[in-house]
């Protein structure tokens, strides 16, 4: 499918989320789409967001407490009806790596939640998926060292929704 629109909207607090949606904005860039990045608090949706299967909405997230954040929620609540647009929604979740092993985070129902309203609201889900970046949880666990950090994001560039 070639999206002529594709808006990609993210909320982030330590930048893995934005450093996804700018992976996603390339990857759909390069198939000629017309790509808007913004953070949700400066969204315009209404404006932004086509309709028709050559228009592709993208959101994308961080979990916390293994759920969506209760403002991306309210985001895609308000999010206006769009009969046929297609959605994509990524959660970034806290990878982590111990010796050789890479270990998978935990997106519980973050995009489960959201490809709900979403679908309830007219979208074609295309996909939904959690990817791996580094861990910020250094309540749990101390910073991990840059090569751990550069490992990590290799592997979730690689896995990457491509557009």
């Amino acid at each position: 499918m070639r999206y002529r629109q594709a808006p990609l909207y993210f909320y982030t607090g330590t930048g893995n989320s934005y450093r996804v949606t700018t992976w996603m904005a390339d990857a759909a860039r390069a198939t000629g789409a017309t790509v808007t990045v913004r953070p949700i608090g400066s969204a315009q949706p209404a404006e932004e967001i086509g309709q028709g299967e050559t228009a592709l909405l993208g959101l994308v997230m961080p979990t916390h407490g293994f759920t969506v954040p209760w403002v991306v929620l309210r985001f895609a609540l308000r999010l206006p009806r769009r009969g046929g647009a297609h959605a994509v929604v990524v959660a970034t979740r806290a990878g982590s790596k111990t010796g050789p092993l890479y270990l998978p985070g935990v997106e519980g129902t973050a995009t489960w939640l959201v490809t709900l309203v979403l679908a309830l609201k007219g979208y074609h889900i295309r996909g939904a998926t959690g990817i791996d970046m580094p861990s910020n949880w250094i309540a749990v666990h101390p910073g991990y060292a840059p090569e751990t950090v550069s490992g990590i994001e290799a592997r979730a560039r690689a896995r990457r929704p491509v557009l």
